[in-house]
């Protein structure tokens, strides 16, 4: 099914809708081949090599005119440094969607892992990649993006328009909200309300109400250098900003949530050799592991990296007091004075629980984490080995991709079209052949009247 290039699309500041030149669809990721065209046609305007003379003559007059308007803007793109200061297993089947950190406990992480009829919610350790607790997904759901929120752990869907709540402690689905702004794609919380991506330029605030039902509070447009940030991903807010991956692409993006204006670029290029839908995704913060560190991972990537930026580079300006929320994570942004006060790790609501309350449901989990399909699969050491030893054949081999597989509206219409030629192929010979006897037939008629 894929015919991709052998490399990565290099990455653009803004996608576009067309694919460009040599790259099959099945080697992208929206359009996944299996996925229902997911992202489909939301790519933007790729850049091409002028066709004629006339499109020669228009780009040198674009590039000559305006000079100095064009140096100022790229002095005003702003890359951001890092230092990877540690590396941790993931698994290579995860098709990664959500990622958070559970502050309270140090190094465990959640994830939500996405692909129809292989979806499902993981907890474990970050060094060791130890499962804790898993939870299968509805097979008719693909997950995406993940936030915790005081004791619910809330999903969000790509095609079903809902947002799934689920005990965070027992993994149990509580209720499910209807979420009708687009597909889902990223989700996270600043301690008081959802923000959510959904492949667009907007970040959309969710606000539970006093019944606990999400209502949508207001939605923001990113831009970057006045025009629109595309084709937005996973999303992790780092009081009092957000950092965001740009789909298909190495960028990572800061934001402010409040004004939508993304204010510094970051590249993982170099980290992990990627190709088609195995996209750089996966954002995750927490004091515990560095207050200046994030950490980041991709689909379908055997490792996570730590990555050492400068508080400058993390954090950027203050926010305004008005957007502030009291229940704000905590991040190295506190100590500058930016937020209203510093919340403690321990009583955190929005981004930890407690090691009694996960303790207390371990005992409920046990059966289901044994009886979990994803419990065989061993975790992936950095050196590229599972932990029994045995080498890993995804991580030794960049180029060993795993296909994604077809959904069943997909899968119907390539039936459906296999059969409609297999039915073609043999009722075009016979018809030709009829056709030919009744052409002999009239002719002998003539001849013999």
């Amino acid at each position: 099914l894929r015919s991709g290039p052998t490399r990565p699309w290099p990455p653009l500041d803004v996608p576009s809708p067309r694919r460009p030149p040599g790259v099959a669809r099945t080697a992208v990721r929206r359009c996944r081949v299996g996925e229902a065209g997911h992202r489909s046609g939301a790519m933007g305007p790729h850049r091409r090599r002028p066709g004629t003379w006339a499109g020669a003559l228009a780009l040198a007059a674009a590039l000559s005119s305006a000079p100095g308007e064009g140096a100022e803007d790229v002095q005003a793109v702003q890359l951001a440094t890092f230092q990877v200061l540690q590396r941790y297993p993931h698994r290579s089947d995860c098709f990664t969607e959500g990622l958070f950190i559970n502050g309270s406990q140090g190094a465990e992480v959640f994830e939500s892992c996405g692909l129809y009829s292989k979806s499902y919610l993981r907890r474990y350790k970050l060094e060791t990649g130890e499962t804790l607790q898993t939870a299968n997904v509805p097979k008719e759901l693909f997950s995406e993006g993940l936030a915790l929120r005081g004791k619910s752990m809330y999903m969000l869907t790509y095609h079903s328009g809902t947002v799934l709540e689920y005990d965070a402690f027992t993994f149990q689905e509580v209720r499910r909200h209807p979420f009708p702004y687009g597909e889902g794609w990223g989700l996270t919380t600043d301690g008081c309300d959802l923000l959510a991506t959904t492949g667009s330029a907007f970040i959309f605030r969710l606000r539970p109400d006093a019944a606990g039902t999400l209502e949508l509070v207001s939605k923001v447009q990113v831009v970057f250098q006045g025009k629109p940030l595309r084709m937005l991903n996973e999303i992790e807010y780092v009081t009092p900003k957000v950092w965001i991956n740009q789909w298909l692409s190495n960028m990572l993006w800061r934001v402010d949530p409040m004004t939508g204006v993304a204010e510094l670029k970051l590249s993982v290029e170099g980290l992990h050799t990627w190709r088609g839908e195995a996209t750089p995704n996966g954002i995750a913060y927490s004091p515990s592991l560095g207050e200046n560190t994030l950490l980041v991972t991709g689909k379908l990537w055997p490792q996570m990296f730590l990555l050492q930026l400068s508080t400058d580079h993390l954090c950027g300006g203050p926010v305004a007091a008005a957007g502030a929320c009291s229940a704000a994570p905590p991040s190295a942004c506190s100590r500058l004075g930016q937020l209203p006060a510093r919340v403690d790790i321990a009583a955190s609501a929005a981004v930890n629980l407690s090691a009694e309350d996960i303790a207390a449901s371990a005992a409920v989990n046990l059966s289901a984490e044994r009886q979990s399909p994803h419990e065989v699969l061993p975790a992936v050491a950095p050196n590229g080995q599972s932990a029994s030893g045995s080498e890993n054949p995804s991580s030794a081999n960049p180029d060993n991709f795993v296909p994604t597989p077809l959904p069943p509206l997909l899968t119907a219409v390539a039936v459906g079209a296999a059969v409609v030629l297999a039915c073609s192929a043999v009722a075009l010979p016979w018809y030709l052949a009829r056709r030919r006897r009744e052409i002999h037939k009239y002719s002998r008629q003539s001849l013999e009247g």
